[in-house]
């Protein structure tokens, strides 16, 4: 297979960068346990209003827990878990073939037809993999005319969207499934 490389690049992603890209991978968990441990104060100071004071403290207590540190506990752990891949710089290589990326403990490409949409911001971009999974792709240090012409090779690429990608897709032969 043909790979002209079209965007070659070494990039350390920070902990800042990777907590606010976990932050955003996470809205809908964050929002559903705010939402969910307020319902629980709420809950509980109504209980402790009309006298049943224990239960109703208990739960004030758990549900603003779960709404002020589960979402900070769920960042904090997801970084500490990916920790080791923050240490070093990390290679990138966007082509035809899809999105590489390699450390020293890792090394892997993601090709086109698994990514599925690209969420921008300020200094990094997010390629996603179906609902739960990223690559996050650090840009702040690029000049204006890279980035965008690196959102627009990337945006041409996803979900098979990119002409060779489509043609090579529809001629593959594929066995029948049994």
């Amino acid at each position: 297979m043909e790979t002209d490389t079209q965007f070659a690049f070494t990039a350390q992603l920070s902990k800042a960068q990777f907590a606010a890209s976990v932050r955003l991978a996470a809205r809908k968990v964050i929002w559903f346990l705010r939402i969910f441990g307020l319902l629980a104060a709420f809950f509980g100071a109504w209980a402790v209003s009309i006298g049943i004071y224990v239960s109703g403290t208990t739960l004030v207590v758990l549900g603003l827990a779960l709404a002020v540190g589960m979402p900070a506990l769920l960042v904090r752990v997801s970084v500490g878990r990916a920790q080791r891949l923050l240490d070093g710089p990390v290679g990138y290589r966007i082509d035809a073939e899809g999105v590489r990326s390699s450390t020293r403990h890792t090394d892997g490409i993601i090709r086109w037809p698994l990514l599925d949409r690209l969420e921008q911001r300020p200094d990094v971009l997010l390629v996603w993999m179906g609902r739960g999974q990223f690559i996050p792709i650090p840009v702040g240090e690029f000049t204006p005319e890279t980035r965008t012409a690196l959102v627009a090779f990337i945006e041409a690429h996803l979900a098979g969207r990119a002409p060779e990608t489509a043609t090579a897709e529809k001629s593959a032969v594929r066995p029948p499934t049994p």
